[in-house]
């Protein structure tokens, strides 16, 4: 897993290249430890990219049960 940030007044900005859904989960659950109320996260990549793996993850690692399609 590769990542990189760039602060932006108030906003950061993330790239991460993540290369299994192990990796993604550990990912999630990193940020989902940084997120406070309020927080917007915005997810971009092709289809397949694991954006909703993603989500999964920090939905899992916040204590949700949702369900996430």
């Amino acid at each position: 897993m590769a990542a990189t940030a760039n602060d932006n007044d108030a906003s950061m900005r993330l790239r991460l290249l993540i290369r299994s859904p192990e990796e993604t989960a550990l990912a999630a659950a990193a940020l989902a430890g940084l997120l406070n109320g309020g927080d917007v996260v915005s997810l971009e990549g092709d289809l397949g990219a694991g954006k909703t793996c993603f989500t999964a993850g920090v939905v899992r690692a916040l204590g949700g049960t949702a369900h996430v399609t």
